[in-house]
């Protein structure tokens, strides 16, 4: 089967940008491994689809990454943006070569995606999983405290990065299209967001009931909820409104009879109910945890995805100084866990000692 995107392989934009190779096809744009002619190296680019060029909400969409990832150029674990513009393309249109512009950005070049890893996660140990989980809450932190949510988070939307000064794997957060500028008035209709902006597969149990705000708080709580499901991904390659609410799409559907204010008075019995699908994909979380970290992992997940929204942000006594709208809490709790793991690994060689005597 011929891949559309192999049409522009070869070509260069702006005079600068050779696209080599096809990496990925999303809702509304192509991503390649392009050669910076001028700087001599590697890049990632991403093109808006030319079939979506006359949607105006993918256009929209597709600047606002580009609008955000400046703002966010200093943030360490948030993906890097060089470039963006508009250049000619030739393309073959019903066999007769033709001129059309695209929009693109230039970023630099990962070596991967988080979710290329969840099929062999068990060759990683919990240790580097929980590093690449603090790089993650700490992108998103670094967004909030520029006054931007995601709404997208989940592990395909995560870049892994070599960094030789680390030296181990970084991970940062990407793929900003449908991120959200809070300092700026929504861009779309109200009911635009009832069901909010990112994947459903992953989405919020607010989301699935059509309860979906535009409020700060409200897409806070919601990307806290993501952020559980990302460590819930790392244990299980799944996320939790998959794991928790297998027929959430048909019950967004069923519930599409009622009205908001109906839906909204039903809510927090189904929040109880519930309750109970989310108890069971933690059980199958906690058996994929290592004994050091299994009780605390999965409360955290526990309170990070509950789908009750107003408690997701319970802080202890001690994190209650930190900013409303930032995540050191969260970062703190990440690193607690990851020196237990690192306490524990670094004991296990003497308990191999101590067995084999």
């Amino acid at each position: 089967m011929v891949n559309p995107a192999d049409a522009y392989l070869g070509q260069v934009l702006n005079s600068r940008y050779r696209l080599d190779g096809h990496l990925g096809t999303g809702n509304f744009s192509y991503v390649f491994e392009a050669f910076d002619l001028q700087s001599g190296s590697k890049v990632a680019l991403k093109m808006l689809l030319p079939s979506a060029a006359t949607s105006v909400e993918a256009v929209i969409e597709f600047d606002t990454e580009a609008r955000l990832l400046r703002i966010l150029s200093a943030c360490a674990n948030v993906t890097n943006l060089t470039d963006s513009g508009r250049s000619s393309l030739i393309v073959e249109i019903n066999g007769v070569p033709a001129s059309i512009d695209v929009l693109f950005h230039v970023m630099e070049l990962a070596a991967g995606a988080l979710d290329d890893l969840l099929p062999r996660r068990h060759e990683l140990i919990w240790t580097e999983k929980m590093r690449l989980f603090r790089d993650i809450v700490a992108g998103t932190h670094q967004m909030h405290t520029k006054m931007i949510a995601h709404r997208d988070l989940k592990s395909s939307n995560v870049l892994l990065y070599d960094d030789a000064a680390a030296p181990r794997v970084v991970a940062k957060v990407a793929d900003l299209g449908r991120s959200c500028d809070l300092t700026q008035p929504p861009r779309f209709p109200t009911d635009s967001y009832f069901t909010g902006r990112g994947d459903l597969a992953f989405a919020p149990p607010e989301y699935l009931w059509g309860l979906g705000e535009t409020s700060r708080a409200a897409l806070r709580r919601a990307d806290i909820y993501l952020l559980g499901s990302v460590l819930f991904e790392l244990a299980t390659a799944q996320g939790m409104t998959g794991a928790a609410l297998p027929h959430g799409w048909d019950d967004l559907h069923s519930l599409g009879a009622m009205t908001e204010t109906e839906r909204a008075a039903a809510f927090p019995a189904a929040v109880r109910s519930m309750s109970r699908h989310y108890d069971t994909a933690l059980g199958l979380m906690a058996d994929e945890l290592p004994p050091v970290i299994r009780h605390y992992s999965v409360e955290l997940v526990r309170q990070l995805c509950n789908p009750d929204p107003t408690r997701r942000e319970h802080r202890f006594r001690a994190e209650r100084k930190n900013p409303t709208w930032g995540l050191q809490w969260l970062v703190r709790r990440v690193d607690i866990m990851t020196k237990n793991l690192e306490r524990s690994e670094a004991l296990e060689p003497a308990r191999r000692t101590v067995r084999r005597r």
